[in-house]
């Protein structure tokens, strides 16, 4: 099986390997030959990739201007690398919009990325409140009340940005310009400040 943890000892007959619950296991050398080791203290980034299940109540426009934010954030954020950085709409299924969101964090560090997650985290939910998304019920679900009807006025804001973007050219798809990437970038405090 699988066995994620720290090597302690490599003898002539077996690896002794302690877990991350603190146990100690001991692999005969002889099965460490057929597997592939993954070392994850060579890791020079860690990976940030997250998938959002937006609710069907959500307008077109509401998951360009969410696109868009999204996009300016990753492109902003002082601690995520300028590669394979991406916000896309993936797909749409029958209960869900899908959003797919990549990004690298600067650090191999797993404590520093945990608190770099969890600044993503809290600015998305942030922007998802922005813009006034839900996100979808997990399809075992039972909703025994209706679902409240989103306000006009919060769909018409959305569209009415979104015209604003596109008449001034600023509308980031499929994804923004080298200029408006070099303009957003450091945009962002980190930690962020001001929220509660």
């Amino acid at each position: 099986g699988n066995i994620t943890g720290i090597i302690e000892e490599i003898g002539l007959r077996s690896t002794r390997i302690r877990r991350l619950d603190r146990t100690v296991v001991h692999v005969p050398n002889s099965s460490l030959v057929s597997i592939s080791l993954e070392n994850i203290s060579e890791n020079d980034r860690r990976r940030y990739n997250r998938t959002l299940y937006l609710s069907l109540s959500s307008s077109a426009d509401q998951v360009r201007l969410l696109l868009q934010q999204l996009r300016a954030l990753l492109v902003g954020h002082p601690r995520l690398l300028d590669i394979a950085t991406r916000a896309r709409f993936e797909n749409i299924e029958r209960d869900a919009y899908v959003i797919s969101i990549n990004a690298y964090v600067d650090s191999a560090d797993y404590d520093v990325y945990l608190a770099v997650a969890e600044d993503l985290n809290l600015r998305i939910l942030g922007i998802l409140e922005e813009c006034d998304i839900k996100l979808a019920l997990p399809e075992q679900r039972i909703l025994l009340q209706q679902d409240e009807a989103q306000p006009a006025e919060k769909k018409a804001e959305a569209s009415a940005h979104i015209d604003r973007l596109e008449q001034d050219s600023r509308l980031a798809f499929p994804d923004f310009t080298e200029a408006e990437k070099a303009s957003l970038r450091g945009q962002l405090d980190y930690p962020e400040r001001g929220h509660r």
